[in-house]
Parts: C-alpha cells; structure tokens; sequence
C-alpha cells in the first residue's frame, strides 16, 4: 500500500493498494503492510500493526456471532460476515415431511411430437437419460441451488424454467441454433440477479409468516420421462388449509417500491412459462 499526500484542512492521509498487477517469476511476492492513521495526532504516525489495532477496541467490547465464530461487536467481521440467520420458515411444527420429487408414479405420458434424431443427437439424449432414484439424489444434493457446483453443471445441457418460454417461441432454424449457443454459454449474474438471492430469504420468511405455511428448500428436478427439461423451484410449501396441502412456490423480488408497481407478474407470458 502506499500513503498519499494528507489533507492539510482535516489532516486525514489516503490510503490505496498498490497490488493492482500480476507478479513474474522473476520479481519477489508482494510486501503489503497495513498502515494506521492518527487522526488526533498532529503528524501522520506510519505504523505496520496488525489491522486490529485500528479499530480502538479493547477486550471490553462485547461477542457476537459471525461465519467464523464470536467476534467483537464493531468488528469488520461482524457486519461484512455475519452469522447465517436460521429463517423462521416452519410454524407448523406437526406438519408432515414434503414428498420427495419428482413424484413416485407420476407419468409425463406420450408425447405427440415426433422428431427422427441424427446419430450425434440421440447419442447426446441418451447421455441426458436418468431413472427416478437418480433423480431423487440429483434433488437432495442440489437443494442450495445456485450455491452448488453441480445444480450449475446439472443445468446446463437443459432446457429450464427461466429460458421455457424463449425456446417455445423460437421458429426459425437459425434462431434455433443461435439461442442453443447463447444458452450453453456461461451466464454472469447480474444486480438484479444478485439482489433476488439476497432478498429470497426474506420474502421466504415474509410469505410463511403472512400465510401461514411451512417452506423447505427445493433442488433441481428432473423426470425420468424427459430428461431434457428442468426445473428448480423456490421451495415446497405445506398449507393445511389449501385444497392441496403441498404444493410449490416461486419467488420475485422485482426491484420496486410495491407489487403495484410491477403489473407485468400478472400479464407477462414470461412469467407464466416459468410457472407452467
């Protein structure tokens, strides 16, 4: 790190890193020294103490909970890593356990497209084949969603909820193989995408305080009788009063002040394609 020049009206001093480029084989590894200022003192007082000596904390400062234990309250790691919250999702505590999806002897039934795959195609729907107690395992281990490897490695080769509607809608050949390409690409997440993974779990909370019902974690699900279609719901629901008792639940958190603001959910065909 290096100091810049200190403001003369405050006498505060600027600190920026200067690990910014790639080392080479024949350069040392980098030195970084944490630096302090003194912001009472009236000459800049450069110091490589270790970083927790710059937050004026002494051993009266009281324990909280973070990802790696108790530390101080005040701390960087008691705001920037805090501990994970157990979300009150299950106020039903007689409820009965969910069923384990895909259903045990649920039939898709026959399908009337009819399509002649070339050698390479059926070799590659073949590869997607899979049988029910596979299924069950693929859906017990994936049920952290984005935050598994595998649920980004399951998806990739098909066709899920997110990109139904897109793909039911694609007509032309060239279409066809454009959006196949952009598909298999890596996707990046967006700040939108990133805020929906943030708030998720309150609106979880919000919906099972609100409604009355039990929520638990969904994995990635696969039937047997297409392999090749995909998706990952935002939960299983139990409501004892609904006409089912179980059921599925898909959260939106749109970046808006209310649900006023957002009338799309209702009339975007989008949306219901995810649903379906």
């Amino acid at each position: 790190m290096s100091v810049s020049n200190k403001d003369p009206s405050t006498g505060e001093v600027a600190i920026r890193a200067e690990c910014y480029r790639s080392m080479r084989k024949s350069q040392k590894p980098h030195s970084l020294s944490v630096q302090r200022r003194l912001v009472h003192e009236k000459d800049y007082v450069r110091q490589s103490d270790d970083l927790a000596t710059t937050m004026s904390m002494d051993i009266s400062a009281p324990l909280v909970d973070s990802v790696f234990g108790k530390v101080q309250e005040g701390s960087v790691l008691c705001y920037h890593i805090p501990a994970k919250r157990v979300p009150k999702t299950c106020p039903h505590t007689d409820a009965p356990s969910p069923p384990q999806l895909p259903l045990h002897g649920y039939r898709l039934g026959p399908s009337a497209c009819s399509f002649v795959y070339t050698e390479h195609q059926q070799h590659h729907m073949m590869s997607l084949a899979t049988t029910l107690e596979t299924a069950h395992k693929i859906a017990n281990s994936t049920k952290e969603q984005s935050s598994c490897i595998e649920w980004h490695q399951l998806r990739r080769p098909c066709i899920t909820s997110s990109k139904f509607r897109e793909i039911c809608h694609t007509r032309l050949q060239s279409s066809a193989e454009n959006l196949a390409k952009r598909l298999l690409r890596p996707s990046h997440q967006t700040a939108d995408m990133r805020r929906g993974l943030d708030m998720e779990p309150v609106a979880v909370e919000e919906y099972c305080r609100a409604r009355d019902v039990n929520h638990y974690p969904c994995g990635f699900l696969i039937h047997p009788e297409a392999p090749w279609m995909a998706s990952s719901p935002d939960g299983i629901v139990y409501n004892p009063k609904g006409q089912s008792a179980m059921g599925l639940v898909e959260i939106k958190c749109p970046n808006v002040a209310s649900y006023v603001d957002c009338p799309y959910i209702k009339i975007n065909v989008d949306f219901w394609f995810r649903l379906v």
